[in-house]
């Protein structure tokens, strides 16, 4: 957990554990099969709002060794089917500008950019 709290996740070791302890949200961890070494997360609340439901995806890291190398495509399929079997409608992410590799990876499991930074992809 350390080494992905140092490649960009932004809470500290409390706020990880209060994120697992939430009813609608979930933590989703990538592992290494040989190692069992973490080496990626994402975090995915499921909102009710008067529009439907909505996936927020959040905390989307993996480690800079396995990038490039499917592991983040991975990662989001299974947040997006997790999303999916609790009836989401959407999902919504935010992405800063100067992130070219997450966003292509964003568009490549079906997102598009809505408002600069945001990104929506329909279920």
């Amino acid at each position: 957990m350390n080494e992905l709290m140092r490649e960009g996740w932004a809470g500290t070791k409390s706020d990880v554990f209060d994120t697992l302890k939430q009813k609608h949200s979930h933590t989703v961890g990538l592992f290494e099969p040989e190692t069992g070494r973490l080496v990626g997360m994402a975090t995915v609340a499921i909102l009710r709002t008067f529009h439907g439901v909505e996936a927020r995806i959040d905390n989307v890291v993996i480690l800079k060794e396995y990038r490039e190398q499917g592991e983040g495509e991975r990662l989001m399929r299974y947040v997006l089917s997790l999303a999916k079997a609790h009836h989401a409608e959407w999902a919504e992410l935010v992405c800063g500008r100067e992130r070219l590799p997450a966003r292509e990876l964003y568009r490549k499991v079906g997102f598009e950019e809505s408002q600069g930074t945001v990104f929506t992809k329909m279920l």
